[in-house]
């Protein structure tokens, strides 16, 4: 008897074509929910998760990533504190690299400025923890 995959003209062998019956990939599904949390305000995934999921991340996946930081930024106007803590220091060097390689360089700037509050933020609570050990 004969099933609705014998009238499909494929090699019935290790292509997975055959189960993507609506022509969509899992994998481009998952990294689209991917880009929807990073835009809803929940970075799931670090750069190196990310890639061993999808890969490398291209030029256009952190262009796309870098207009969800700058939409949490200026519009949600989120502080640098936030910001890290969402984004985590290893997003952002990786998207200040992007940033770099287009030569972007008011919005490098921006992201740097953010690091750099994070930074002096830590700093400053560091030595206050060791002010207090002192004493």
């Amino acid at each position: 008897m004969k099933t609705w995959d014998d009238f499909i003209p494929n090699d019935d062998e290790d292509n997975d074509d055959e189960r993507d019956l609506f022509g969509i990939h899992q994998q481009i599904i998952d990294k689209q929910l991917f880009f929807k949390d990073c835009l809803n305000g929940s970075v799931p995934l670090d750069p190196f998760e990310y890639q061993q999921l999808f890969g490398i991340p291209t030029p256009t996946d952190l262009d796309w990533l870098s207009e969800a930081f700058f939409y949490h930024f200026h519009q949600l106007g989120f502080t640098p504190k936030t910001l890290v803590k969402i984004w985590g220091l290893d997003w952002l060097w990786e998207m200040l690299q992007n940033l770099e390689r287009q030569e972007e360089y008011e919005l490098c700037s921006i992201m740097k400025w953010v690091m750099a509050e994070h930074n002096e933020a830590v700093d400053t609570m560091v030595s206050n923890v060791l002010k207090k050990e002192v004493q």
